[in-house]
């Protein structure tokens, strides 16, 4: 810790005093914001059986998503850093870009081991947003599927608190005269 020190004199009394410096206070997560991302569905019939795209959380845990066409969108999800995008039915044009939104959407909610959620906009993009707070959650993910842009996470800030009206007396000490008495303190 960094302490600066201020002597104050007066007759034969001496004062030391110690002020603590704003580096001593840490950067604390969770005062800032999330970082986000997004994943755009361009088309959807373009987007294949078998295409991947991997999800990072703030903790650093990997989740590949595969697209399954013959699994229903509400049996999606996974665990272990691999989960199943229900695809069967999805089809394409307008409505595959809903019901394809709404399947990754399902699927990454019911990712049991990531910390991030995501929601749908009912149009074309999934919005997910990680689960704790700060500059953590700025990962970078992989984008390997078809007419589909998977944006890294970003947006995550922390923020420096300093305590107000904290400082603290490191050492005092208190002498009259060489002759007399000593005390120290701290």
């Amino acid at each position: 810790m960094a302490y600066s020190k201020k002597s104050y004199f007066e007759d034969d009394y001496i004062m030391n005093h110690y002020t603590r410096t704003p580096e001593d206070f840490p950067t604390e997560e969770g005062t800032g914001a999330i970082a986000i991302a997004t994943i755009t569905i361009a088309d959807a019939g373009g987007i294949s059986h078998g295409d991947t795209f991997t999800l990072v959380d703030s903790a650093g845990t990997s989740t590949v998503y595969i697209i399954n066409g013959g699994v229903a969108p509400a049996s999606g999800g996974g665990s272990g850093g691999n989960a199943t995008v229900g695809f069967s039915g999805v089809g394409g044009g307008t409505a595959g870009k809903v019901a394809g939104a709404a399947a990754m959407a399902i699927a990454i909610n019911a990712t049991s081991d990531a910390n991030y959620t995501s929601v749908s906009d009912g149009v074309d993009t999934v919005t997910i947003t990680q689960g704790t707070m700060g500059e953590a959650g700025n990962k970078t993910n992989v984008d390997s599927i078809g007419s589909t842009t998977v944006s890294n996470f970003a947006g995550g800030t922390a923020t420096n608190k300093i305590a107000p009206f904290s400082y603290s007396a490191k050492g005092l000490i208190i002498r009259q005269n060489t002759a007399g008495y000593s005390t120290k303190l701290g």
